[in-house]
């Protein structure tokens, strides 16, 4: 039997059912097993939060204070394991693969079908973005990328030409992916590896936060047009918080195909 869900809240899928009870099911194991609270107090202990002799504890609040750790350990745990496990359970490989070979070795020409799986949205997306981005490459201010110095065979080839029989060329594509943060940063940054440096700086490699934001924040990003619908509520808020942050003066914002230094 399903779970009354709060007033006002989406229905779960199954998916997010399964992962729910299997993220109690941890939750569960954790706290029935001894070690976690063990390697608890060792923490406390060598973090200087509680005092310790040995083996034998001094401090009288021991007790106390692992027990309030270990609930605040937990709450904030339980928040995170639904995110953690639907990631955990994606199989993301191919897509990883797919990105690494689009910035380094890079066809001419991608099918707009493979531009939709690249940049996880539907294939009409792909066909209006696109049309779009082709629109604005001859306003002032939008940069093109300068394939003048990529390190590959296709190099010196002669300059691409526009989408012919349902076909975008790469130097396109690769300018809306990147003036567009179509590609999730932290895919990239998984499927690029020692290699990341050579398509973006170091200061857009990403660092894990933990926050926490009203529902109705969640709703209104849920429902934004401007971002591809399907999307995880924690994709939208990088996704977000990437638009609100970058602009034309942002490192490796203008993407050359040159490594960077």
């Amino acid at each position: 039997m399903r779970s009354a869900e709060p007033e006002g809240a989406h229905p779960r899928t199954l998916e997010e059912e399964a992962v729910g009870r299997a993220a109690s099911v941890i939750l569960a194991v954790l706290r029935a097993d001894d070690r976690t609270c063990a390697q608890l107090g060792a923490l406390l202990i060598e973090s200087g939060r509680v005092a310790g002799d040995g083996h034998e504890l001094a401090d009288s609040h021991y007790d106390e204070v692992v027990g309030g750790a270990l609930g605040r350990f937990f709450l904030l745990l339980g928040g995170l394991l639904p995110a953690l496990l639907t990631q955990a359970i994606e199989e993301d490989a191919e897509h990883l693969a797919a990105i690494r070979a689009f910035f380094l070795d890079p066809r001419d020409h991608y099918s707009l079908e493979e531009l939709a799986a690249l940049w996880r949205m539907q294939v009409d997306d792909v066909r209006n973005i696109y049309h779009d981005e082709l629109l604005r490459q001859d306003e002032p201010g939008v940069c093109v990328p300068d394939r003048s110095h990529w390190n590959g065979p296709r190099a010196l080839e002669a300059e691409p030409t526009k989408a012919d029989f349902g076909q975008v060329a790469w130097i396109d594509a690769i300018g809306a992916s990147v003036v567009l943060n179509l590609i999730r940063a932290f895919d990239i940054e998984r499927a690029l590896g020692a290699d990341f440096s050579h398509v973006r700086p170091e200061a857009w490699r990403t660092v894990p936060f933990l926050i926490h934001i009203p529902q109705f924040i969640a709703d209104a990003l849920a429902a934004d047009a401007c971002i591809p619908p399907g999307l995880a509520v924690h994709l939208r808020i990088e996704q977000f918080l990437i638009e609100l942050f970058t602009s034309d003066s942002t490192p490796g914002r203008n993407f050359s195909g040159a490594p960077y230094r």
